[in-house]
């Protein structure tokens, strides 16, 4: 219990510092980036976690999104287009990267 409530503390904090310092809050160097093609409607889930099950937390457009290690997006919409950030709190983990992209036939009709 204590460990989560840390690792949300650490993505809030980091979040918090990249508003008030005007910086962008980046990833490890080691980035890993997974390109995630859906149609509307479908269910896709985000990993972020370490081989050893350490949990992470998901960012999008700097806000966090889940910092439970694991980022279900029940049914895809336009708003969930885009590309999302795996943190994890120990610097020397490579983060992840996933880009969600709508296919193309969908992308004038979803909403």
């Amino acid at each position: 219990m204590l460990g989560k409530r840390l690792q949300y503390f650490v993505c809030f904090i980091g979040v918090a510092l990249s508003l008030f310092y005007e910086i962008e809050c980046r990833p490890t160097e080691s980035i890993d980036t997974e390109t995630i093609f859906a149609r509307c409607g479908d269910k896709k889930t985000l990993q972020c976690l370490t081989e050893d099950g350490q949990k992470g937390c998901i960012m999008k457009n700097g806000i966090v999104e889940s910092n439970t290690g694991k980022l279900v997006l029940e049914s895809v919409t336009k708003n969930d287009e885009g590309l999302y950030e795996c943190f994890i709190t120990d610097p020397s983990i490579p983060a992840r990267r996933y880009n969600v992209i709508l296919s193309e036939s969908e992308t004038t009709s979803c909403k």
